[in-house]
């Protein structure tokens, strides 16, 4: 099995196990050998969001966002962080 793909996988299981600090250094460790995945990047601002990291967890969802500009699911926490911390006029900005 591929290097990444299993250290996604191993992140991935972290994150349901609530271990999420260990899942957070799975995900970094994975983007360190593709660094414009916009899944890892979404996974990693998840596991950050869990550890209330948020304004970190943010910059990771509009880099994903940024490597693949349809993926709705990073958009929308993108949006939601925006208007949580800056108002809902904000979120209707560019990123």
């Amino acid at each position: 099995m591929n290097e990444n793909v299993e250290l996604q996988r191993q992140g991935a299981g972290l994150m349901t196990e609530d271990a999420t600090t260990q899942a957070i250094k799975q995900f970094e460790e994975a983007l360190r050998l593709q660094p414009f995945d916009p899944r890892l990047l979404f996974n990693l601002a998840a596991s950050e969001h869990n550890a209330e990291q948020h304004a970190l967890a943010n910059r990771h969802f509009q880099k994903a966002l940024i490597c693949d500009p349809t993926f709705s699911r990073a958009l929308g926490q993108v949006v939601t962080f925006t208007a949580k911390n800056f108002g809902p006029a904000r979120a209707l900005l560019p990123v």
